[in-house]
């Protein structure tokens, strides 16, 4: 059974604006249980089914390289990650506390789109649906959609724009009013913000990266300095919490520290992507010219 909260009014709301402002969220808060399934949730165990019956289909092919049981495995772990967030205990934690809820945002905009680019997800519905009337159809339209919203700069600027959006301090409380934008508004703009910025920079099957890598060092700074300023701006930059929700939960002290854990989740990720991201493309560059073969080889080759 979901979860009930109830909490005091914090004690230094200052003024009657901040009382309106905190006083319509007093109402007894409900969360989720730790695993539950929303019509989300079952379009994410129907894609993950899609993805193995394309597995099937492609392993009758006599192309080697397809993969497609490890290619598979992959979607299946990527679209469990963004089950764990929609409808696991990560999304009880997020709606709890602001720090789980940038573990989550990290998680679906940062790691799932990397892991259905690699694993060519959607290639393996696309295998699974192959011959259903309409594809045809789809596919193309779907192609002319790819057009406008493949350009790199497009890419870039919606996923920064998702991410600075939804962490606004009227937005994030009109989410948290609104628990169903979860499901349909937020998780769904952070998974396809995040899949259309990283086509531009990791290789799919049979699919080089979109963007020329000159373009993908630059989306990589420029996203890594948007985060950076996000992350100091909820931190070094607040000296109350942004949100009504978190202090209604949990008061105002306890919610500013979670705010700056949620800051550091944010900084920290900057580390975690940002730099190997560059060493991959650095990497690219290397071998392009040649240059990555010779390296290693000198520096296995024992001394004489």
């Amino acid at each position: 059974m979901p979860g009930t909260l109830q909490c005091e009014m914090p004690l230094d709301v200052r003024t009657a604006n901040d009382a309106v402002h905190y006083g319509a969220l007093m109402a007894p808060m409900e969360l989720p249980s730790a695993w539950h399934l929303t019509p989300g949730g079952m379009l994410v165990l129907f894609a993950i089914a899609l993805c193995w019956i394309g597995a099937v289909r492609l392993e009758k092919s006599s192309d080697p390289h397809h993969r497609p049981w490890l290619r598979a495995t992959g979607a299946t772990v990527g679209l469990s990650l963004v089950l764990l967030c929609l409808d696991g205990p990560l999304l009880r934690a997020s709606q709890n506390w602001l720090a789980w809820h940038m573990v989550s945002h990290v998680i679906v905009m940062f790691y799932v789109p990397v892991l259905l680019i690699v694993s060519g997800a959607l290639g393996l519905m696309g295998a699974a649906l192959d011959g259903r009337r309409g594809l045809r159809s789809v596919r193309r339209v779907g192609a002319e959609v790819d057009s406008v919203v493949g350009n790199a700069l497009f890419a870039v600027l919606l996923f920064n724009g998702v991410m600075v959006l939804w962490h606004l301090p009227a937005v994030f409380d009109w989410h948290m009013a609104n628990m169903w934008s979860t499901e349909w508004l937020m998780e769904p703009s952070f998974l396809l913000a995040g899949y259309l910025f990283w086509r531009l920079i990791v290789a799919g099957p049979n699919d080089a990266p979109r963007a020329r890598r000159r373009v993908q060092v630059l989306a990589v700074l420029f996203t890594a300095f948007a985060m950076l300023v996000l992350a100091m701006w909820m931190s070094i930059g607040a000296a109350a919490p942004w949100y009504a929700a978190p202090v209604n939960l949990h008061g105002t002290t306890a919610a500013l520290r979670d705010q700056h854990y949620a800051a550091g989740v944010l900084w920290v990720c900057g580390d975690l992507w940002a730099i190997p991201a560059l060493v991959m493309i650095v990497l690219r560059v290397v071998e392009g010219r040649g240059g990555a073969s010779v390296l290693i080889e000198n520096l296995v080759r024992p001394s004489s």
